[in-house]
Parts: C-alpha cells; sequence; structure tokens
C-alpha cells in the first residue's frame, strides 16, 4: 500500500504538471539566487522537471523496496524475515516523506508563478524557502520516530562502524539518533516560522 501512496503522489505530480502548464506564462523563474532573487528564466515546460525529478526519486525506492521484498521471500529465517520486512516498512516511510515533500514544493512554485504573472486574483507569493525549511522538520520527525524500529541492516539506519557491531549497540545508536533527528525536526519548524527566505534553511 505505501508503495502505492508513492506511485500515486507521481501520477498527482505530473497532472499538476500538465494541468498548469497551461496557465502559466511562457517564461518561469527557473532558478533562484541564494537570496530568492531569479537569476535565470526558462519556458513554463520546465515545471515538468519537479514531476520527473519525483518519477525518479519513486523509481529508486521502488527498486529498493523490491530487493528488501526479494529478500524476505528468500530468508530462510522466520526472524530475519520479519526484521526485513520491517525495514521495508521504513523505507517506504521515508519515501513517501521526500516525494511528498517535493511534490509540495511543485505546488508552492506553480502557486507562486501564477501569483507573480498576474494569473491570480490576489498578488501574494509563499516563502517557498520557508516552506521548504517547514518540511524538512516535519519529515525529521517522522523520520525520527521511525528509526529505533529499524533493525541492523546494511542499507538504511545509522550504519557507522560502530553501530554495525551488534544488534545491542545498533538498536542504541538508533533510538539515540531517532531522538536527535525528532528534536532537530521541532528546531527547524520553529525556526522556520520565526525566520524566511536563506535564514531559516541555513538553520535548517
Amino acid at each position: 500500500m505505501k508503495n502505492k501512496i508513492i506511485w500515486i503522489i507521481t501520477a498527482l505530480s505530473f497532472l499538476v504538471s500538465a494541468v498548469s502548464v497551461n496557465f502559466l506564462p511562457e517564461q518561469i523563474a527557473a532558478h533562484r539566487d541564494f537570496n530568492g532573487t531569479v537569476d535565470r528564466y526558462g519556458s513554463r515546460y520546465e515545471i515538468f522537471n519537479y514531476s520527473v525529478l519525483i518519477l525518479i526519486i519513486a523509481v529508486v525506492f521502488t527498486l529498493i523496496s523490491a530487493h528488501l521484498k526479494k529478500s524476505e521471500l528468500n530468508s530462510s529465517e522466520e526472524k530475519e524475515a520479519e526484521m526485513k520486512k520491517n525495514n521495508n516498512k521504513v523505507l517506504l516511510v521515508t519515501g513517501i516523506c521526500v516525494v511528498l515533500m517535493q511534490f509540495v514544493m511543485q505546488c508552492v512554485f506553480v502557486f507562486n508563478e501564477l501569483a507573480s504573472s498576474g494569473r491570480l486574483d490576489f498578488d501574494v507569493e509563499i516563502d517557498s524557502l520557508s516552506v521548504l525549511s517547514l518540511l524538512m522538520g516535519i519529515m525529521f520527525i517522522v523520520i525520527g520516530n521511525i528509526m529505533p524500529k529499524v533493525k541492523r541492516n546494511d542499507m538504511i539506519g545509522l550504519r557507522t562502524n560502530s553501530s554495525m557491531k551488534n544488534d545491542q549497540i545498533w538498536q542504541k545508536s538508533n533510538r539515540f539518533a531517532g531522538k536527535v533527528m525528532v528534536i532537530c525536526g521541532f528546531v527547524t519548524i520553529v525556526s522556520a516560522l520565526l525566520f524566511k527566505g536563506m535564514a531559516s534553511v541555513i538553520i535548517t
């Protein structure tokens, strides 16, 4: 089911691109510098770059998930199979967070372009960098909460020479890392609400 959510978000991204391209101006802000100033304009069809990026992310997470699923089915021990199944769930939750974050940023970009070009009844732009920091903070909290559930493996989690020594050290390491990520997530959300633009990104 979680894998389907990733692809539903991917499909929505292409739908947003296909619909919005008919309303966007011929030239859109293709890139901004650290101060938020537009330093390159491009064709309105570049809005599909968001969708292509989301598609690539979806493919990567799907392939890794398929590998874990195959490894789970080939496991000789029930405990090992359950471990890989659990890790796969954690991986897919992370994948959902990443593609959803990119999709929201795409929607913010479309809104800002429509607003700045006068195609909306109001001229109000959303601070995209603050939104990015806010989304990152939420993602930190989500991932931080699921990190302690990850079992020792060579693909996901806090993998260091020390944490990979045994299951006990792994569990303690990832529990600690999860708590730190949650704290960082809350700090990031607060900073995104208090500071604007690049300042919120730097704090993140």
